[in-house]
C-alpha cells in the first residue's frame, strides 16, 4: 500500500481583516498619468524642459547666494561684476519679496505652457482609450479619479513653485550670515508659497481638466484651452472699450485675475481691494463652473451589447 504523505501545519492563518489596498487609488491614477506623460514626451521636449528648469533652479540658487553673500563676494574678482550689477536691487528686501521676484512671472508662463502640452492629455487620452470603463470597474470612485488628475497637475505645477522656493530657502539657510534674522524673515514663506501653488493648481487644473474631459484628442483640448484664454482676455478688453473700464469688467480676464490674486498673496496686501474682490469672485466662479462640468463628464463609457 502506498504511504500517505503527512501535512504539517505551517502556522498560516486566514486573514480576517478588512480587504483594502495600501496605496490610495487617486495616488496610483496620478502616478500613472504622469508616467504616461513622461513616456509620450519626445526626447527634444524632455531635453527642453530639463534644460529650462536646470537654468531656472541654478538662477534661484545663484541669486540667493549673491544677495546673502554680497559683501564677501565683492572681494572675488571673477564674481564682483555680477555682484555690482545685482546691487541695483535692494538686498534688504524680505525673503518673501525675493520669492515673488523669482516665482510670479515664471509660474504664470509655465502654467500656460504646461497645461497646453501636458494637462490637455490627462483625461482626453483616457477617454480615447476607453480607460474610464476600466477604472470604474475597480474600486475607484469619480472622486478618486478626479483627485488623481489634480494630483498630477499639482506635481507639474510644483516644478515652478514649490521646488524653486525650496531651493531658495535651503540655500538661504546654508549661506546666510545671520541665521536668526533669516529665520525670522523666512519662517512663513513655505505657507505663502503652498497657497500660491494651490491657487495655480486648482484654477488652471480645473479648467484644463474640464476641457480634457470633453474631448478624446489632446490636440483639440489644447486648441479649446487656448481659445478660452483668448476669449476671456479679449472680451473684457472690448467691453471696457465700449462701456468704460471698471473693476468688474477687468476681473473678467481669467488669467489676469489669477495673477492678480497671486501677486496680492505674495505681497501680502492688495494694491486695489475692490479689484481683488471681483477677481476672487470671478476666479471662484470659473473654477466652480469648470469643476461641475468636469464631474459630469467623468463617467464610465456605456457598454453596448
Amino acid at each position: 500500500m502506498e504511504a500517505k504523505s503527512e501535512i504539517y501545519s505551517q502556522g498560516y492563518r486566514k486573514w480576517e481583516g478588512e480587504r483594502k489596498q495600501q496605496t490610495p487609488p487617486w495616488f496610483l491614477i496620478g502616478e500613472a498619468g504622469l508616467a504616461n506623460l513622461f513616456e509620450s514626451s519626445g526626447k527634444k521636449t524632455k531635453f527642453f524642459f530639463f534644460s529650462l528648469f536646470l537654468f531656472y533652479y541654478l538662477g534661484c540658487f545663484g541669486i540667493t547666494v549673491l544677495r546673502l553673500q554680497a559683501d564677501n563676494l565683492r572681494s572675488v574678482p571673477a564674481i564682483a561684476p555680477f555682484v555690482e550689477a545685482f546691487a541695483g536691487l535692494n538686498l534688504d528686501y524680505p525673503e518673501i519679496w525675493w520669492h515673488a521676484y523669482m516665482l510670479a512671472n515664471p509660474t504664470a508662463a509655465f502654467a500656460f505652457i504646461a497645461m497646453i502640452i501636458y494637462g490637455a492629455q490627462l483625461i482626453s487620452k483616457d477617454k480615447a482609450a476607453n480607460a474610464l470603463q476600466i477604472y470604474f470597474s475597480k474600486a475607484v470612485t469619480r472622486f478618486d479619479y478626479i483627485l488623481g488628475k489634480f494630483f498630477a497637475i499639482g506635481l507639474i505645477m510644483a516644478l515652478a513653485t514649490l521646488v524653486p522656493s525650496a531651493i531658495m530657502l535651503v540655500t538661504g539657510l546654508v549661506v546666510t550670515p545671520d541665521f536668526m534674522k533669516y529665520i525670522s524673515q523666512a519662517w512663513y514663506v513655505p505657507f505663502i508659497i503652498t497657497a500660491f501653488w494651490l491657487l495655480y493648481t486648482v484654477t488652471y487644473g480645473s479648467v484644463i481638466l474640464a476641457f480634457s474631459a470633453s474631448q478624446t484628442s489632446s490636440t483639440r483640448t489644447s486648441v479649446l484651452f487656448f481659445g478660452f484664454l483668448m476669449v476671456v482676455e479679449l472680451v473684457p478688453l472690448l467691453i471696457s472699450k465700449l462701456m468704460g473700464a471698471s473693476d468688474f469688467i477687468t476681473a473678467l480676464s481669467w488669467s489676469d485675475s489669477i495673477k492678480g490674486i497671486a501677486d496680492a498673496l505674495l505681497a501680502q496686501e492688495a494694491a486695489d481691494g475692490g479689484l481683488l474682490f471681483w477677481q476672487s469672485v470671478m476666479v471662484t466662479a470659473y473654477t466652480v463652473a469648470a469643476m461641475v462640468f468636469l464631474s459630469r463628464r467623468i463617467e464610465p463609457v456605456a457598454v453596448v451589447s
